[in-house]
């Protein structure tokens, strides 16, 4: 081999190693998230599904893997999963399930929607009582007005048959 196709074969060995040795770039979570971006139009931003579609946020990366991988097998792509993952590489299904994986499986938000949900029932329970509190204590006073005037009633009566 000559001198200069050592250089040459040595130089693209050199350039290439820090793409094949960085495990900051093989596990980098941006391009994860970025490749796992085109599963938020129906799995929700994070895995966290709104309406009929399913969480995959906190499943297993093996399960999420195997099921992406049967998918892009499909002889005939049937649904639009099928034609998703025929867009992907078995690296980078891998990506995107280890990052499906890596997040948890309960949405935070969620949980505090809920949370807060439970807050605003108590609030609006709180404002039903104190609706019907005034009622009551509307109900009372018409009671003891109703009460004043039959009074009224009978003193007038009596001072008519006192006459």
């Amino acid at each position: 081999m000559t001198q200069s196709k050592r250089r040459l074969s040595g130089i693209a060995i050199l350039l290439s190693l820090p793409f094949a040795a960085s495990p900051a770039l093989a596990e980098d979570e941006t391009v994860n998230r970025l490749l796992a971006s085109q599963c938020a139009q129906c799995h929700g931003t994070n895995g966290y599904a709104r309406g009929d579609f399913e969480d995959i946020a906190g499943e297993e990366a093996g399960d999420l893997f195997e099921d992406l991988s049967d998918m892009k097998g499909e002889d005939r792509p049937e649904n639009i999963m099928d034609h998703q993952a025929l867009g992907y590489s078995d690296e980078q299904i891998r990506r995107i399930a280890r990052y499906y994986a890596s997040l948890p499986e309960d949405d935070p938000e969620r949980q505090a929607g809920s949370e807060r949900e439970g807050e605003v029932e108590i609030e609006r329970a709180g404002e039903h009582e104190y609706e019907r509190e005034y009622e009551r204590e509307y109900e009372r006073e018409d009671e003891h007005e109703d009460e004043r005037e039959r009074e009224e009633h009978d003193d007038d009566e009596r001072d008519e048959d006192d006459d």
